[in-house]
């Protein structure tokens, strides 16, 4: 079976798309056949309220804000990088789908790996 997360990221234009994509995939899960389906989405997107009726486990990732600390960046997103390796692994992810935002910078990092 597969799993599959869709990473929806940044502002709204990023996870409306990727909240209606969720409840696609949801209405024909026996069609397609996968066991699990996530969203993927930043910390600070938590109050928006696609997300809060998503159809399906939202997965948060803290990806720090470029304008945090322009030479610490590199460091603490080479971390969430890794910790996005090892929740992927963790949950067999099988199939990403990135609606785009700068979260999905994390995941063209992860391509090869995966």
């Amino acid at each position: 079976m597969k799993s599959i997360v869709i990473v929806a990221g940044g502002t709204g234009g990023h996870i409306s798309p990727g909240v209606a994509l969720a409840e696609v995939l949801t209405e024909l899960k026996e069609k397609i056949g996968y066991e699990n389906l996530y969203l993927y989405s930043l910390v600070r997107n938590k109050n928006n309220p696609d997300l809060e009726q998503a159809p399906c486990p939202v997965l948060w990732h803290n990806l720090p804000p470029l304008s945090s600390n322009f030479f610490l960046f590199p460091i603490r997103y080479t971390i969430q990088i890794i910790k996005t390796f090892f929740i992927f692994k963790k949950l067999n992810i099988d199939v990403v789908i990135g609606m785009g935002g700068i979260l999905h910078g994390v995941f063209y990092s992860l391509w090869n790996i995966f």
